[in-house]
């Protein structure tokens, strides 16, 4: 394998891992935005569900 062949590798490889982490970033930006303006409510009726029984989970020996 040549030195250039060797170059043209590496270069792929660093490309591939910075756009992996740069999508990475994205997408946690655009959850962390989407998160900050739904004001915290649940959306579908699972999410509802779910967050009912961590409600009453909690309160545990209450009643």
């Amino acid at each position: 394998m040549d030195e250039w062949e060797r170059l043209e590798r590496r270069w792929k490889i660093v490309c591939r891992v910075v756009g992996v982490a740069v999508g990475a970033v994205v997408l946690f930006l655009l959850l962390m935005f989407v998160a900050r303006h739904s004001g915290g409510k649940a959306q579908d009726q699972f999410s509802i569900i779910c967050e009912r029984m961590m409600h009453e989970g909690g309160r545990g020996g209450e009643r």
